[in-house]
């Protein structure tokens, strides 16, 4: 069953992960591939470090994805599912909805 989370539980997901942004209320847009996680910068005062680990509430402040679901450009072509961006949204209110493999297998099953 697909589960509601925030940014934390979702940085703290398998590489591979696939999930899609929500609102608090688990409506859901994209589908996405968790590719890797992005901890709290360990440079600056440990004042600073702690501040950053408040604000954002644990480890992580951003992770790198696949968009599984790419909008095509602007000459009607599809960017290739294998690029990777980066989340860059800084939001520790964020919402994500993390489907689990019996998910993803019913959703492919559903598509054959």
């Amino acid at each position: 069953m697909p589960k509601l989370v925030g940014l934390q539980e979702l940085c703290a997901s398998p590489e591979g992960t696939i999930f899609a942004d929500s609102d608090q209320y688990g409506n859901v847009d994209g589908l996405y591939r968790l590719v890797d996680v992005l901890h709290i910068p360990s440079y600056g005062s440990k004042e600073e470090r702690e501040k950053h680990v408040l604000y954002y509430g644990g480890e992580f402040s951003d992770f790198r994805y696949q968009d599984l679901q790419p909008d095509a450009d602007e000459d009607g072509t599809f960017p290739d599912v294998a690029d990777v961006s980066r989340w860059g949204m800084f939001d520790p209110g964020a919402k994500f909805v993390v489907y689990s493999k019996d998910d993803v297998l019913a959703l492919t099953e559903a598509l054959k």
